[in-house]
């Protein structure tokens, strides 16, 4: 009898509480990462637009001022 539980429990895969929380934790845990990636990306974006507007800034005073020799 205590052979057919066990088979029964662990055949079916059923669910303990514990488990589902345990899930529900991880899951969680890898959306705050992955939120924390999306940022970290976003204010990288924000610098290289900032780096290549000064770049283009300093390009255009260059050609600005060679033609006014």
């Amino acid at each position: 009898m205590r052979n057919s539980l066990k088979k029964l429990r662990g055949g079916l895969g059923l669910i303990r509480h514990g488990d589902a929380r345990d899930r529900r934790e991880r899951r969680l845990q890898r959306s705050v990462a992955q939120l924390d990636d999306l940022a970290r990306a976003s204010q990288d974006m924000a610098d290289m637009v900032d780096c290549y507007d000064s770049l283009f800034s300093s390009a255009a005073a260059t050609t600005n001022s060679a033609y006014g020799i």
